[in-house]
């Protein structure tokens, strides 16, 4: 049979003589085959295979032959395609680089990511490996940003919003710190929390742009206040549940007490004669001190402050009631740093009317500012160091009162019978002929005297601390001003050529004078102007002469004696 490796030349024949020479090609041809392997020495263990020429058989070693040994010293040097099929029988993986079976994949991808870099804060376009069950489960992956929404849908089953927030404990009082749930409608309305406190400063921020705040506020329309259901006049007048600001009392039971929550006020209009009973802290009416009795319309202004309930009445003519005003109204006048600051608290005041044929006087409601005279204003004082009498008033000014101050030196008419117009007090205020105000005022004004001030000025330093602060009201000043009242005799020594200085009212000064000489002389000049003489007979034949006179010295006037050959003079003044 012909092969590759060796074919018998038909040699030798069967019952034939045959020849060397066929014997020996036949021969040759065997040995052509046996050449055609490899030679087993140093063959060991090689892989015998077909030589690229197709010619013959060769020995090579399997990494050349590339055959991957079962004993693991030949690897693999290059994937191995399977060609779609399956690679079984595989051994269990132990150490890293071993082949895998089936069963250990899912052991494996926990290795390798318990062994990868941690993230902190997965982002939306992260990825996870997902095995998909409704794909033989097959690997996916899966976004971050869809596990989020997948598992938000499904929790939203599980705790809905507003279930758990009412079944949640509840809290009265919130504190700054604590949260309030929501949604964003800047970020496609995903949940986000609000502290309290940035609720309050939101909600804040918008209430004050409809509603005015409880302090400083500008109210810029017409603030109505409701009127409340009428209440029934009692001895106790219960104010605190009054339906509104504006209430009608109904009835005649006197009221001797009205009761009011601090800050609270209330305008009663009176429906009948109700009678109010007057308590200096229960029931504290403008009228001195008395009762009163409401006619119908009447109303009263009731406040309360914490301590006292005050009632302001009004008429119903509109008139303040005014029997306050027949008192005396306090007031006060202080100096510091060298100037004089006069005030008055709140009161009620009558003044004539403006109109000189008028015989009902103005009530006006008095809240004036203070007085300041300053260091620099010595309202025309006769001289330093010398006490002069300053008078305190209060003029109407249209129904908004204002405190004046004037120097009685100037002579001024303060009978209150007149009207003033008065010039806002100044630094340089210096005329005792002049009334001046706190602020400015209107011309024309009714007046009343308050009071009076002692007190020194001295130039270059400014005013001294009163010696005297006394209220008059009406024509009270008048009458202690006129000649003769509170007034008493006595001697004073004056010298010749002395001024001397009239600090309070008008007195007589009487003189009495001797001379021996022919030619006495006796003046008085008040207040710089001409010397008056008095009459002196003219002394002859060496006899003595006596003469009396009697001089009139005008208040906060000065005055001076001058004598000439006169022996003796005795000076009397009646003040």
């Amino acid at each position: 049979m012909a092969n590759d490796f060796y074919t018998h030349g038909g040699y030798p024949v069967q019952n034939a003589n045959g020849a060397s020479a066929d014997a020996r090609a036949e021969f040759d041809a065997i040995v052509a085959g046996f050449n055609k392997m490899p030679a087993l020495v140093a063959s060991a263990l090689r892989i015998v295979r077909v030589n690229a020429g197709a010619t013959a058989l060769e020995s090579v070693t399997p990494a050349t032959a590339g055959i991957v040994m079962a004993d693991g010293s030949v690897p693999m040097a290059a994937n191995l395609p399977m060609g779609g099929n399956k690679i079984t029988g595989l051994g269990a993986a132990t150490v890293a680089g071993d082949a895998v079976r089936y069963e250990q994949g899912g052991t494996v991808a926990m290795v390798e990511t318990h062994a990868a870099v941690s993230k902190a804060t997965p982002v939306d376009a992260d990825e996870l490996p997902l095995a998909d069950s409704a794909a033989t489960f097959g690997l996916k992956k899966l976004t971050w940003a869809n596990l989020k929404a997948t598992l938000k849908t499904y929790f939203d089953t599980l705790y809905p919003v507003a279930p758990n927030i009412h079944a949640a404990p509840s809290k009265a009082t919130p504190v700054d710190a604590d949260e309030i749930g929501g949604t964003d409608s800047a970020s496609s309305f995903s949940l986000i929390r609000i502290t309290w406190a940035n609720t309050k400063a939101t909600l804040k921020t918008y209430f004050d742009t409809l509603y005015a705040s409880l302090a400083g506020a500008t109210f810029t329309g017409l603030v109505n206040f409701k009127t409340g259901a009428n209440i029934a006049s009692a001895a106790t007048l219960n104010l605190s549940t009054a339906g509104g600001n504006t209430v009608h009392i109904t009835g005649t039971t006197a009221t001797s007490a009205v009761t009011m929550n601090n800050g609270e006020w209330v305008l009663c209009i009176a429906d009948g004669a109700w009678p109010l009973t007057y308590h200096a802290t229960n029931n504290k009416l403008n009228t001195g001190g008395t009762n009163y009795t409401c006619a119908v319309g009447d109303r009263v202004f009731y406040y309360y402050d914490g301590t006292t309930v005050y009632g302001e009445i009004v008429r119903q003519d509109g008139s303040i009631n005014s029997t306050a005003s027949l008192r005396l109204p306090s007031f006060t006048t202080t100096q510091a740093s060298s100037a004089l600051t006069t005030s008055m608290p709140a009161h009620v005041l009558d003044f004539r009317n403006a109109t000189a044929t008028t015989g009902t006087p103005a009530t006006a409601l008095c809240t004036p500012a203070d007085l300041v005279v300053p260091a620099t204003s010595n309202l025309g004082m006769l001289a330093t160091t010398v006490s002069n009498r300053l008078a305190i008033l209060e003029a109407y000014n249209s129904g908004a009162p204002v405190l004046c101050i004037a120097n009685t030196a100037g002579g001024l008419q303060l009978d209150e019978t007149n009207l003033i117009s008065p010039t806002t007090i100044g630094a340089s205020s210096n005329s005792n002929t002049v009334i001046y105000s706190a602020v400015a005022c209107a011309a024309n004004s009714p007046y009343r005297v308050i009071g009076f001030v002692d007190v020194v000025f001295t130039t270059g330093t400014g005013w001294s601390s009163p010696t005297l602060v006394q209220p008059a009201g009406g024509n009270a000043l008048t009458a202690m001003g006129s000649i003769g009242y509170g007034q008493t005799q006595g001697v004073q020594t004056r010298i010749s050529g002395i001024t001397y200085y009239n600090p309070g009212k008008a007195f007589w000064l009487h003189v009495y004078v001797t001379s021996s000489t022919t030619t006495p002389s006796t003046t008085i000049s008040i207040n710089g102007g001409t010397a008056t003489h008095m009459y002196m007979p003219a002394c002859g034949g060496g006899g003595a002469v006596t003469a009396a006179g009697v001089f009139l010295v005008p208040a906060n006037c000065s005055y001076v004696l001058t004598d000439a050959n006169v022996t003796s003079r005795t000076t009397t003044e009646y003040r």
